[in-house]
């Protein structure tokens, strides 16, 4: 099957359906979808995935004409055969081993189906939230801050980082902005003391290059941020 299961709402659908998945819970959607994302390229015929249990997803890509999955397609179809589907617990449910987002492309593919299925607001504080799976979230946080364009943290700043006591204009680029979330700034601290510092460290030295005085200022305002959020 592969791409071939995205080609069409009905084909999804129908697919589904042939596999028993007609009544699909939001912990069985975000392993489709986590899978999806780790697999967007190269399948054919020989290729073997696997789902989180380790059991194997038979693959059949022989003279397949489509190139990726369309996630567009994969929602639409999920919402037409469940269109009770709470998609915000299908995103808490990405909280699961496996789950990683390796690329930009991996990145453009996850975002694309969340927008299709609900508006960023709805599901942005549980990227912020505490997860188990620490890894797959820093996977994520990693590639949006490292591709803005395709998802900027400072176009959903929960709590913003206060710049008026800046003497001059910041940079209006995404790469400055995704910077301008404390949610974030406070995210990736949280994650650095699970043993995740080196690489959480690493993120913020890239984002100090092009934006070290919103970060300054960011931690700068945590103290505030959490005194508040406390009370």
């Amino acid at each position: 099957m592969g791409y071939n299961f995205t080609a069409g709402v009905e084909d999804c659908r129908n697919a589904l359906i042939h596999f028993g998945l007609q009544e699909l819970k939001p912990s069985t959607i975000a392993r489709m979808l986590s899978v999806m994302i780790k697999t967007y390229s190269g399948l054919n015929e020989h290729t073997h995935i696997y789902d989180s249990n380790g059991s194997d997803i038979t693959i059949n890509n022989e003279k397949n004409p489509f190139q990726t999955w369309n996630v567009d397609t994969f929602v639409l179809a999920i919402n037409d055969l469940v269109p009770t589907v709470n998609w915000k617990d299908v995103v808490k449910e990405l909280d699961h081993p496996g789950f990683i987002v390796r690329d930009r492309q991996a990145l453009v593919l996850l975002v694309t189906a969340l927008r299709r299925a609900l508006p960023v607001e709805l599901y942005i504080d549980l990227l912020y939230g505490r997860w188990n799976n620490v890894e797959g979230q820093l996977s994520w946080l990693a590639q949006a801050i490292r591709y803005p364009d395709v998802f900027c943290f400072g176009d959903y700043p929960a709590h913003p980082v206060l710049i008026d006591c800046l003497k001059h204009p910041l940079d209006d680029t995404k790469e400055t902005w995704t910077w301008r979330s404390l949610n974030l700034i406070e995210c990736l601290l949280r994650i650095a003391d699970t043993g995740l510092y080196s690489t959480v460290l690493e993120i913020f030295r890239h984002g100090i290059q092009r934006s070290g005085e919103l970060i300054f200022l960011g931690l700068l305002q945590l103290h505030f941020f959490f005194e508040n959020s406390t009370t």
